[in-house]
């Protein structure tokens, strides 16, 4: 038998089934992506694993934390609880940034074309709104 886990009343606000995606950093480290929300993973076992607000890292929004399935099997990442509020508002924008970057990266791992050549091609595919090219960091700006 495992734990129950169970999630704040509180909290519940931010649990958006049809709207989580998982991005990587340069790094490979994993960031789930709720409701304009980031999150970094802290620890993970067997059967779950603990996510924690971007933001907590600066002692701020000290309270998010979720726990959910394993990241890594496809089709079956499920949140299992999330406890305490934000202290901060979403930033929706951030997901469209970390997509871009990720698109780049992985273009980059697979095609021998110029990195500059990649990261210009995806600017133009994106048709992206003047207010989201403001947030796109510059290709010299790519590292995270």
């Amino acid at each position: 038998g495992g734990r129950t886990l169970q999630s704040d009343r509180s909290s519940i606000k931010y649990w958006v089934e049809d709207n989580i995606t998982i991005t990587e950093t340069a790094s490979g480290r994993h960031i789930l992506n709720m409701a304009g929300y980031f999150y970094y993973r802290k620890n993970y076992g067997k059967n779950f694993t603990t996510w924690e607000c971007e933001h907590r890292r600066y002692r701020q929004c000290l309270a998010i934390v979720i726990r959910s399935s394993d990241p890594n099997v496809k089709n079956n990442f499920r949140i299992y609880s999330i406890q305490g509020e934000h202290t901060h508002e979403p930033t929706p924008d951030n997901i469209d940034v970390r997509k871009f970057k990720q698109r780049v990266r992985e273009r980059c791992k697979t095609e021998v074309a110029n990195p500059r050549t990649i990261y210009e091609d995806e600017l133009k595919k994106g048709k992206y709104s003047r207010e989201m090219l403001a947030v796109i960091p510059t290709f010299y700006n790519m590292r995270e």
